[in-house]
C-alpha cells in the first residue's frame, strides 16, 4: 500500500511544522503548494507531465477520494464515485485511463479504521483495483479476489500493471497485463512486499519490502495478516526486473523506507525514509543509486515529507509534505524544479586551473609562445583525464592554424640624404627603424617636405597640411598632436600613426617619417606587429629627430616653434633628397585551439559547443592598457576563469557521459586577443559540419561575480534562449541580457555562421588588460554559481523537443559602435586572412550596411573615395564622416568591384 496519510502521518510525524532551508534543498527550486488544507498525497504524475492524480480526503468525503489537477495545481476535478475509500491513482499512458483501487462495491461506507491496540499498524482494507475515463466514468474492475488488491502502478510502455495482493496468504507482488488479464506473482519472501512502481523503459521493478526472518517476528506477522493488519515499522528498497527475476537490495538501513520511484534516467530511485531520525518520527526524502552507492538526502524539513516523484521529463518533483500546515499533520501536494547537481562543480578544480594558466611562469599565454604551447597541454591533459576523447577523424586534440606572429627586419632597410656634393648614410635601429606596418618599398632621390604633427581635423579647423603638396614627396611629421600626447586632448583622434600614414598616403606622399617633437623624448618606436595584417600602402619609418635636424640645417632651416600651435605650419626642405628602402619580415608561427570531444549517452550528431580562450596578452602588446609593457599580464580573469569552467564543465559532464542526450565539444581557443584567429579558423576548417551543431555557449571573464550581476549576451539568437535563461536561473543571479549575437570574442564567429550562442560575462573591472589581473582576485565562488547557471543550461538545451532555432538579430547601433565612432554602419570584420582591405565575416541584421548590400565575404577596398587596404584605414575613414550622410562603399565580391550606395547611421549614444 502506498502509505496512508492520516494516522501514519499523525502517529509518526511530529505535532510541528517549518520550512526547510533553501541552501540544504539545492536539488529543489520554486517549491509551490498545489492543495491546501486536509490530506493529500500520492501525486502522481500523467504521461505528458501536465496532469497529476492523487488521493484526498476533503469535500465532506469521510476518507480518500481520487482527484486530480492539472500540475500547477488548477483544474480539479474529483475522479472516483464518492463510495467507500480509494487508494493509489495512477495515469495509463495517453491519459485516456485512470488506474486506482477502492472498497466501493464491498461497502459505499468508509472501512473503520484498525485497531490500535496492536500498536501502528496498516488496515488491509477490501480493495479492489479499477480503472475508469479521467471524468470518472467508463468504470471497470480489473482484480475482484477476496481480500486486498491496492497499490497498483502501470508500466510507461503501457503494457503491465504491478500491485500488491494478499490472495496467496502473503502480501505480495503480482504483475498482470493492462487489461487485468495474465496475473503472475513475481515475489515470494515472507513479509510485505508493495509499492511497485516501474522503471523508464518498463524493463524494471522498485519495490519497498518488510522481509522477515526472526520466528517471533514472522509469526506476529501471520496473526496480524489474519486480521487484514500490517506493521510497517522496517521495510527496505529493492529491485527487480519486470518478471521477478535478478532481485537486489538496495537500502540496509534498517529504517522504515519507502515511496520508491525511478529517477528518468533508471539508474537512481528516490524514496522517503526515517533513517536520519533517532525517534524514526520524522521523514525526508533521498536519492540513491539502483546499485545502493551514492546515497544523498534532498529534504531537510523538521516534519514529514513522502510521496515523490519525477515528472517524465525530470525537470519536476512532486511530493506531499507536512511542511506549512496550518495545523499539526496537516498534508498537502507540493511541486518543485528538480535542480540536477549528481557532481558538483568542484571549487578547489577551479581553482588549481586558474592558478597554473595565470601563474608569472605562464608569461600571460601570448598566441605562439611556448607558455601558450604549455597552456595548451595542459588542458588537453585535462580534457583526457577528465574521460574526453580525440574527436572523431581527428588525430590529435589540438587543430592547429598559421598567424603572423611577429615582425622582423629585412636584410635591406637603409635611409640615406643627399644635399648638393654631401650624401649622408643612416643605420637601421640607431637611426631609422620601420614601423611594423610599413610598406616594403624603395625610394631613391626623393624631394623632402615637413607637415607639422601630420593631422588633419575639419570639425577641429585645423590641417597641417593646408597649402601643401606633398604629391610624390617623403612626409616628415611630429609623433603625436598641438597637445602634446594627452589622451584627452581634442585632437587625441589624429594620433594614431596608421592614420596618419592614410592621410599621407591619400594625399599622394611616397613615405612617411615620423619624429619626436622634443630631444627629451628622442626614441625609436619599437618594431613590432599590431592586429591587423594589413600594411600601411606607403614606406612609413620612425626616425631620430638629430637626423632631421641635420637635414633642416643643410636646408638653412629649423625645426618651427610649436609653442603656438597654430604657427606650426608645413614647408619643403629644398635641395634636399632622400633615399630608403623598408624591407621587412612578417613571421608567421603555429597556434592552437585544443579539442575536448564527449559524445552523448545514444548516437546523435547534434552537438554543443562549450568555449573558451586561453591566449592574452603576454608581456604586453597592443590592446594592453598598462602604462608600460614588459610585465606579465597574467590573465586571471581573462581568460583563464573561462578556460577553468570549461575544463570543470568537461569534467562534470563526462561523469554523466551516459545519461547526455547531445555531443558536447569542449574547445579552448587559441588567437583571440589577436582578433578571434582560432574560433574563426574553427568555423571555416569545422572539424564537424556546422549543421550539426546546435548551439554555442562561450565564457570570456567569469572570475569577477558582484553582486551577483552576470552579463548574459546572444539571448536574441534564439527563441528558446530567454525561457530557458530565466528557468536556469535557480542561483539569484541578477541577469543583464543583450540579445545581439556579435560581440568581442568567440561566439561571434558561430553566430556568423548562423548558430544560436550564449556569451557569459562577469563584467569588466579596474585590472582588466593590466598586469594586476591576478588569480587571487578572483572570485571562485562566484565562479561556482556561475558554472552551475551554465550547467543547467546546457541541460535543458539538451532536454529541448528540437534543436533551438537561430534568429538574427536587428542590432541596435548602440551595441556595437565603437568608441569615438559618431556613426553606426554595422560590417563584421574578419582579423584572420591576410588582404588588401578589409574581408567581412558578416554584417548585422539591420544595419546600414545590409541595407546597402553588403555582403559576408565581401572586401572593402574603398571608402567615401579613401582607399582601404586594412583595419586601421576603415577604421579612421569611418570616423571621419557624420550620421545622415551618403558615401559610396566599393567591396570586392568574387574578384569583380562592386560600388554601393550607404546611408551611415548615428549611434544611439550621441543623438
Amino acid at each position: 500500500m502506498k502509505l496512508k496519510t492520516g494516522y501514519f502521518l499523525l502517529l509518526l510525524c511530529p505535532l510541528f511544522w517549518g520550512t526547510a532551508s533553501a541552501a540544504e534543498e539545492k536539488h529543489l527550486a520554486n517549491i509551490q503548494q498545489l492543495t491546501f488544507g486536509g490530506e493529500n498525497a500520492e501525486a502522481y504524475f500523467s504521461e505528458d507531465g501536465k496532469q497529476l492524480t492523487f488521493q484526498s480526503t476533503r469535500d465532506n468525503y469521510p476518507c480518500d477520494q481520487i482527484y486530480s489537477m492539472n500540475a500547477d495545481g488548477s483544474q480539479l476535478r474529483k475522479i472516483s464515485s464518492g463510495k467507500g475509500r480509494t487508494t493509489c491513482a495512477y495515469f495509463y499512458p495517453g491519459e485516456k485511463q485512470v488506474l486506482y483501487s477502492s472498497t466501493f462495491e464491498t461497502s459505499a461506507d468508509c472501512p473503520a479504521p484498525p485497531d490500535r491496540s496492536r500498536g501502528y499498524v496498516w488496515g488491509l482494507y477490501p480493495y479492489d483495483i479499477y480503472t475508469s475515463k479521467p471524468d470518472g466514468t467508463d468504470i471497470k474492475v480489473l482484480t475482484s479476489s477476496p481480500g486486498y488488491d491496492a497499490e497498483a502502478t502501470i508500466s510507461p510502455d503501457g503494457k503491465s500493471i504491478v500491485f500488491t495482493s494478499d490472495r496467496d496468504g502473503d502480501l505480495e507482488l503480482y504483475r498482470m497485463d493492462a487489461d487485468g488479464k495474465n496475473v503472475r506473482r513475481l515475489t515470494n519472501s515472507p513479509g510485505y512486499d508493495g509499492g511497485a512502481f516501474f522503471s523508464p523503459d518498463s524493463r524494471q521493478i522498485v519495490w519497498r519490502a518488510g522481509h522477515i526472518t526472526d520466528p517471533a517476528a514472522l509469526a506476529e506477522y501471520k496473526e496480524l495478516l489474519k486480521e487484514h493488519l500490517v506493521k510497517p515499522s522496517q521495510l527496505e528498497i529493492f529491485v527487480m526486473n519486470a518478471d521477478g527475476t535478478n532481485v537486489r537490495q538496495v537500502t540496509h538501513n534498517g529504517a522504515a523506507n519507502f515511496c520508491p520511484y525511478f529517477h528518468p534516467d533508471g539508474k537512481r530511485i528516490i524514496f522517503a525514509s526515517n533513517m536520519n531520525d533517532p525517534a524514526r518520527r520524522n521523514f525526508d526524502l533521498f536519492l540513491i543509486g539502483a546499485d545502493g552507492n551514492h546515497q544523498e538526502q534532498i529534504t531537510f524539513n523538521p516534519t514529514f515529507d513522502g510521496f515523490p516523484m519525477f515528472s517524465p521529463d525530470g525537470k519536476k518533483l512532486v511530493f506531499a509534505s507536512n511542511r506549512d500546515g496550518k495545523v499539526a499533520g496537516e498534508t498537502n501536494i507540493f511541486i518543485a524544479d528538480w535542480i540536477e547537481q549528481p557532481v558538483a562543480i568542484n571549487e578547489s578544480h577551479i581553482r588549481k586551473d586558474v592558478e597554473f594558466l595565470a601563474s608569472d611562469a605562464m608569461k600571460g599565454r601570448m598566441t605562439g609562445t611556448p607558455e601558450a604551447r604549455k597552456a595548451a597541454e595542459y588542458i588537453a591533459a585535462e580534457f583526457k583525464n577528465a574521460g574526453l576523447q580525440i574527436p572523431p577523424g581527428q588525430k590529435s586534440p589540438f587543430e592547429q592554424f598559421e598567424f603572423i606572429s611577429g615582425i622582423t627586419l629585412g636584410s635591406t632597410n637603409t635611409l640615406a640624404v643627399e644635399a648638393g656634393n654631401s650624401k649622408k648614410d643612416y643605420a637601421v635601429r640607431t637611426d631609422f627603424i620601420p614601423a611594423g606596418f610599413s610598406e616594403d618599398g624603395s625610394l631613391s632621390k626623393v624631394p623632402v617636405i615637413f607637415a607639422g604633427y601630420g593631422i588633419r581635423a575639419p570639425d577641429l579647423k585645423y590641417d597641417n597640411y593646408e597649402g601643401l603638396d606633398v604629391k610624390g614627396k617623403i612626409v616628415v611629421v611630429y609623433r603625436f598632436g598641438p597637445e602634446g600626447d594627452d589622451p584627452k586632448s581634442a585632437y587625441s583622434t589624429y594620433y594614431p600613426l596608421r592614420y596618419k600614414g592614410m592621410i599621407a598616403r591619400d594625399l599622394g606622399a611616397a613615405a612617411l617619417l615620423i619624429v619626436s617633437e622634443t630631444n627629451e623624448d628622442d626614441e625609436l618606436l619599437a618594431l613590432r606587429r599590431d592586429s591587423s595584417f594589413g600594411t600601411s600602402g606607403i614606406p612609413i619609418l620612425s626616425v631620430k629627430r638629430s637626423l632631421i635636424q641635420d637635414w633642416l640645417k643643410m636646408a638653412g632651416l629649423n625645426f618651427p616653434d610649436t609653442s603656438n600651435p597654430h604657427a606650426t605650419t608645413g614647408f619643403d626642405l629644398p635641395g634636399i633628397q632622400v633615399s630608403l628602402t623598408s624591407q621587412l619580415i612578417r613571421e608567421k608561427s603555429e597556434s592552437d585551439n585544443v579539442l575536448g570531444w564527449l559524445p552523448a549517452g545514444k548516437p546523435t550528431d547534434e552537438t554543443i559547443v562549450i568555449g573558451a580562450h586561453y591566449d592574452h596578452l603576454g608581456l604586453g602588446m597592443e590592446g594592453s592598457l598598462a602604462p608600460k609593457w614588459g610585465v606579465v599580464h597574467n590573465g586571471a580573469d581573462d581568460n583563464a576563469s573561462g578556460v577553468a569552467g570549461v575544463l570543470e564543465l568537461a569534467r562534470v559532464f563526462a561523469k554523466r557521459r551516459n545519461e547526455i542526450k547531445c555531443n558536447i565539444l569542449f574547445m579552448a581557443f587559441g588567437g583571440e586577443e589577436l582578433g578571434v584567429l582560432g574560433s574563426s579558423y574553427f568555423v571555416k576548417h569545422p572539424i564537424i559540419p556546422l549543421t550539426n551543431i546546435v548551439s554555442m555557449l562561450n565564457m570570456d571573464m567569469i572570475g569577477r561575480l558582484r553582486d551577483e550581476k552576470l552579463v548574459v549576451g546572444g539571448t536574441g539568437t534564439s527563441p528558446q534562449w530567454n525561457p530557458i535563461l530565466d528557468n536556469a536561473n535557480q542561483y539569484g543571479l541578477k541577469i543583464t541580457k543583450n540579445e545581439d549575437g556579435y560581440g568581442p570574442s568567440d561566439h561571434s564567429m558561430f553566430y556568423s555562421k548562423d548558430i544560436p550562442v550564449l556569451f557569459f560575462f562577469t563584467g569588466a573591472h579596474a585590472q582588466y588588460h593590466k598586469p594586476e589581473d591576478d588569480a587571487n582576485l578572483i572570485e571562485y565562488k562566484g565562479m561556482v554559481t556561475v558554472l552551475n547557471y551554465v550547467s543547467r543550461i546546457t541541460e535543458e538545451i539538451m532536454d529541448l523537443p528540437a534543436r533551438p532555432k537561430f534568429t538574427r538579430v536587428n542590432s541596435k547601433s548602440e551595441q556595437i559602435a565603437a568608441a569615438g565612432f559618431r556613426v553606426y554602419l554595422g560590417t563584421i570584420p574578419d582579423y584572420s586572412e591576410e588582404v588588401k582591405g578589409v574581408k567581412l565575416t558578416g554584417v548585422r541584421d539591420g544595419s546600414p550596411a545590409e541595407k546597402a548590400g553588403i555582403q559576408a565575404g565581401d572586401i572593402i577596398v574603398e571608402f567615401a573615395g579613401k582607399k582601404i587596404e586594412n583595419i586601421y584605414d576603415y577604421t579612421y575613414a569611418l570616423q571621419e564622416h557624420k550620421p545622415g550622410e551618403v558615401v559610396t562603399v566599393v567591396v570586392l565580391r568574387s574578384d569583380q568591384r562592386v560600388s554601393l550606395e550607404v546611408k551611415l547611421e548615428r549611434r544611439a549614444s550621441s543623438q
